[in-house]
């Protein structure tokens, strides 16, 4: 018998107990000032976290906790900070300096770290950069 569930599975369940969040929706319960920048951060992670996790960035919601939500999706029991890092990259299109990196609080360090707490570090961390972001 398996001890840990297959990645499939894992996303299935996950999925199952959820509905999607629309895109103008996860945004708007991230909390950060309107405008075209914090939408393609808000979105940026989402899709970040999506990835990460294999599922569709729908089924991740502003208000799910790593700790508690995303806990059960594959990702979770080895999320290392350089791939996070390197997949917001990819996911908003901006490198991300070592510096910048380390004023992005890892999920696994914060107890009950929201998508929307992680979403406000990036933003954080980003502003400056993300300015010219069409």
């Amino acid at each position: 018998m398996w001890l840990f569930k297959l990645s499939a599975q894992m996303v299935a369940d996950f999925k199952s107990t959820r509905s999607p969040q629309e895109d103008e929706e996860f945004v708007r319960e991230c909390n950060l000032p309107a405008g075209r920048k914090s939408s393609v951060v808000a979105i940026g992670v989402r899709e970040a976290i999506a990835e990460l996790g294999q599922v569709e960035p729908t089924y991740v919601r502003a208000n799910d906790r790593f700790d508690n939500e995303l806990v059960s999706l594959p990702f979770w029991d080895s999320l290392d900070t350089i791939e996070v890092i390197l997949t917001l990259e990819k996911s908003i299109g901006i490198p991300i300096t070592e510096s910048e990196a380390q004023r992005i609080r890892h999920p696994e360090s914060v107890r009950g770290m929201t998508v929307s707490d992680f979403v406000t570090d990036v933003y954080e961390a980003l502003a400056e950069k993300i300015v010219t972001v069409q």
